[in-house]
This record gives C-alpha cells, sequence and structure tokens, in this order.
C-alpha cells in the first residue's frame, strides 16, 4: 500500500472511530485482519488514528479523546534514550502492572491481538514483537 493509500486508510479509520464513538449505542465490528508479520501496517490499521500516522499523537480521532494522546516518537527521549521495549509490549497488551495507555480511552490491545490471530501464541508474540519495533522505529532519538 503506498504513503498516500495509507494516509486515506487512517483517514478513513480515524473517521469511522469517530463516528462511532459519537453513537449513542456502539455496535462491535470484527477487527480487521493485518499481517503479523507487519508492523507498520498493524500500526496504521489499529493506532494510527490516535496516535497519528507518524506517532506524534495527532491522529484524527485525537481531538475526540478526553486526554491528550502521547507522541510515541519521544518514548527513548523520555527514557534516557533508551527504548525500553518491554514496557511498551505490556501497555500494549495491557499488563495488569503496567499503566494501560493512561486512561480507558485506549483499548488494551492484548485480547483483541490474540482474537485476530486465533489464539496462536506464537502469531501473537509475532504481532506484538513487529508493532512494537514498529514503534521504536518512530523514535526521534536513536533508541539504545
Amino acid at each position: 500500500m503506498s504513503k498516500n493509500g495509507l494516509a486515506i486508510a487512517v483517514f478513513l479509520l480515524g473517521a469511522l472511530v469517530l463516528a462511532m464513538a459519537q453513537q449513542s449505542e456502539l455496535k462491535k465490528r470484527p477487527m480487521p485482519q493485518t499481517s503479523p508479520a507487519d508492523g507498520q501496517q498493524m500500526y496504521f490499521v489499529y493506532c494510527a488514528s490516535c496516535h497519528g500516522p507518524e506517532g506524534k499523537g495527532d491522529g484524527p480521532v485525537a481531538t475526540s479523546l478526553r486526554e491528550p494522546i502521547p507522541d510515541l516518537t519521544r518514548i527513548a527521549e523520555r527514557n534516557q534514550g533508551i527504548y525500553p521495549f518491554a514496557h511498551v509490549e505490556a501497555t500494549i497488551v495491557g499488563d495488569p502492572k503496567t499503566p494501560a495507555h493512561g486512561t480507558a480511552d485506549m483499548p488494551v490491545w492484548g485480547p483483541l491481538l490474540a482474537g485476530i490471530s486465533h489464539q496462536d501464541q506464537a502469531q501473537i508474540r509475532m504481532r506484538l514483537f513487529n508493532l512494537v519495533e514498529h514503534v521504536r522505529s518512530l523514535q526521534t532519538t536513536p533508541a539504545k
């Protein structure tokens, strides 16, 4: 998919999420399938509507949320240049010992990723690894 195609997909997904959030009764929809090997694709499909295509917290849904969306490009910078891989992974999964994305606005992705992976543990691990690695690639400070 080209960058323009991804940008359009992110915009449309954001508009869909915003429209759904404005409905008094949300309808559950199946989560879109993505390749477990493609962290960038998963990010654009699942994360960019809030975090923005470049991870700066400026996705199309961000303004409709109560709390500001964190800038994912500065995770390493906020951690003395070290990218906290395990912490980012635990945050995405929704580990009870790790604050899951700050507020309830952020979905806990662990069960959702498990569902689209049909509970296949190897595929879940691949999804998480590739998604967390993509977030690492967004860092403005070279991560150690």
